[in-house]
């Protein structure tokens, strides 16, 4: 895949994201709702919808590692650009554009939010970006079925086509939902 050329840098007028304050139910509820009205469970290119929705994806592998570039920044007129590394599993890149797609309406409020992402990590909007993405591809009352009949992580990882990652993120969910 060839690299693009670009040069991006911070931008300062953006605020960071900040947490929606909304718990995993109230956020499930939202994805599940966007999933009932635009079918997302079953969509493979996500792609298609990020960039219908006024998204850029940039794949540069150089300015995703850059301490001064933002890997996702949102603008007032609700387009937005995500840099992702070069190559990316089909799985993970899935995921990673369906969180995109819980910032964008979660934290960005479609548009009306400028905000950016600066790192991954463990923060709130992380987190709920994580449970938006997981509850729109991971069925909690199916993965929890397929967990009691013996399925390996490799094979709920497959049948849900997330990574693995993903599984174990939405087991500990629903652990901690259901094992109180």
């Amino acid at each position: 895949m060839l690299t693009q050329e670009i040069n991006i840098k911070k931008d300062i007028s953006l605020n960071v994201a900040q947490s929606t304050g909304l718990g995993y139910a109230q956020i499930k509820k939202i994805a599940l709702h966007m999933n009932n009205n635009l079918g997302l469970r079953e969509l493979k290119e996500f792609n298609l919808i990020i960039t219908e929705m006024g998204g850029e994806i940039i794949r540069n592998s150089d300015e995703f590692n850059n301490p001064n570039v933002n890997y996702l920044e949102f603008y007032k007129n609700g387009t937005f650009k995500v840099v992702f590394p070069e190559e990316l599993s089909v799985q993970l890149e899935r995921f990673l554009l369906d969180q995109i797609l819980g910032y964008f309406v979660l934290h960005a409020k479609r548009g009306a939010s400028p905000c950016y992402l600066h790192k991954m990590g463990d923060d709130l909007v992380e987190l709920e970006g994580f449970w938006f993405a997981s509850s729109l591809l991971i069925d909690d009352e199916l993965i929890i079925k397929r967990i009691y009949e013996g399925k390996s992580l490799k094979e709920l990882s497959n049948e849900f086509d997330v990574p693995e990652f993903a599984i174990k993120g939405k087991c500990k969910i629903l652990e901690t939902l259901y094992l109180k």
